[in-house]
């Protein structure tokens, strides 16, 4: 009976998950497991297709269609403080954060900190139990000076899109 234990408790703690996010789909303001997608129509959609370990953390691939005719790929996770960060198999070192989603209401942060022409200050200007909104404004560009905005919805991810699945639900809007 003592080795039955001993080789279940082997089996228990060597099976591995591949889900190393903090919260679950419900509590997650960007839900990721494979097969969940945002789509806008046809041709303008992303959905996550796989996983992938950079510099041993486990991000999704996300993929997206634009227009019909241009692709994009973006390899994405939230770290253990609620950041969502984007890397790249072939730049490691490489990290853009897109969110900060334990940020305090009107708290700044940059998004690659190198004042690069891609380098943008990010502003929670939303920070709902449902919701959170950053402003981007784009500051070491020599021609441009722009703006935009990114909302996300607790359990749901991204907000401008009239389809989106989550966990095998889909949810229209």
């Amino acid at each position: 009976m003592e080795k039955l234990n001993f080789i279940f408790l082997i089996i228990l703690f060597s099976c591995s998950n591949d889900d190393d996010t903090s919260l679950n789909s419900e509590e997650s303001f960007l839900p990721m497991h494979i097969g969940n997608y945002w789509k806008v129509d046809e041709e303008n959609f992303t959905e996550i297709v796989d996983t992938v370990r950079i510099q041993e953390n486990l991000y999704y691939k996300f993929h997206s269609l634009i227009n019909g005719d241009a692709f994009g790929i973006q390899y994405l996770r939230i770290d253990d403080s609620q950041n969502l960060i984007e890397s790249f198999p072939n730049n490691p070192n490489f990290k853009y954060i897109h969110a900060k989603f334990n940020a305090q209401l009107g708290s700044t942060f940059w998004t690659i900190n190198d004042q690069s022409v891609n380098d943008f200050k990010a502003t929670v200007i939303e920070k709902e139990n449902s919701s959170r909104s950053f402003e981007f404004q784009r500051i070491y560009h020599p021609n441009l000076n722009d703006t935009h905005i990114k909302k996300y919805i607790r359990g749901l991810g991204w907000n401008n899109f009239n389809e989106i699945k989550i966990d095998g639900n889909i949810f229209n809007f």
